[in-house]
């Protein structure tokens, strides 16, 4: 709820903010509502209890204010006050009232929108928060993702953090994977979301080629799966912090290529390339390729 007077708008924001709105701007949380996988996730199944996270604000049920998607109002607006992480300030109460949140840094508030259940169970669609705290909470949520948010959709940072390996012994292929500076499982978020990795007979073609594939001859698909009928875990397929190593029989392998997919197979045919996939790393097996 927002004061008497009180525009939720993140444009009134920016004047005082600027640094963290422009910053914002550019986020997945400002794309919530119109990016291209909602939209067309949205389109099959319009739920209630998605804009409740995509557009939480009561201002954005009609109207522009959706475009905003999750604005600076949804993450720091409650009852009138505006939440920051440290102590309040003076020019910040003089501009409108304000209170010390723990929430913004302990990961509650992220938790309304990163770990709820699937609708009428205890099975859990989005498990992030969990994740988060299974690995000790090294660090806050927002060390890492604000108010950029970077992460899962950020190309750049996703090859960074994650580093592949893959040797040959014999007609096998060890592959190593090891996750840098990543405080949850990777994939996380929705259990559509799936990292391939393929053991490769030659080189992959060029993502200016087209497919950007390879000649497949072994592959592990990395994911959270659940039971598509009752929604219980079935396997933690994806990659926990710590990294994961595992061995495939490729006897002819000789490349090996790294796909994230991000968008619900069920969508993927209404949906641009680049809205449900990119390539994460590509390489040579050792001993295989001199």
């Amino acid at each position: 709820m927002a004061p008497q007077g009180f525009d939720v708008s993140a444009r009134s924001c920016l004047d005082c903010h600027a640094d963290a709105s422009h910053a914002w701007a550019g986020s997945r949380h400002a794309a919530a509502f119109e990016n291209a996988i909602f939209q067309a996730s949205f389109a099959r199944e319009p739920r209630t209890w998605c804009v409740n996270c995509h557009a939480p604000l009561p201002e954005q049920a009609r109207g522009a204010l959706r475009a905003e998607g999750v604005n600076c109002a949804a993450c720091h607006l409650r009852d009138g006050v505006v939440l920051v992480a440290g102590l309040p300030s003076a020019s910040g109460t003089a501009a409108h009232p304000e209170r010390q949140e723990r929430g913004l840094t302990d990961g509650a508030l992220c938790a309304g929108c990163h770990q709820f259940d699937f609708p009428g169970t205890h099975a859990p669609m989005q498990n992030t928060v969990a994740e988060w705290k299974a690995w000790g909470r090294a660090r806050p949520c927002v060390d890492c993702h604000s108010h950029a948010l970077g992460g899962a959709h950020d190309e750049a940072r996703v090859s960074e953090a994650l580093e592949l390996s893959a040797t040959a012994r014999g007609d096998e292929v060890d592959v190593a994977i090891a996750l840098r500076g990543v405080g949850h499982r990777f994939p996380s978020g929705d259990p559509f979301r799936r990292l391939i990795v393929e053991l490769c007979q030659g080189p992959p073609s060029s993502l200016e080629e087209g497919a950007g594939g390879c000649a497949v001859e072994a592959a592990r698909v990395l994911r959270r799966e659940v039971n598509p009928d009752t929604f219980a875990l079935v396997r933690e397929g994806a990659v926990p912090p710590q990294g994961l190593n595992f061995t495939l029989h490729a006897p002819s392998a000789t490349h090996y290529r790294v796909e994230y997919r991000f968008a619900a197979p069920s969508t993927e045919a209404a949906l641009a390339p680049w809205d449900t996939a990119f390539e994460v790393a590509r390489g040579t097996i050792g001993g295989r390729v001199k």
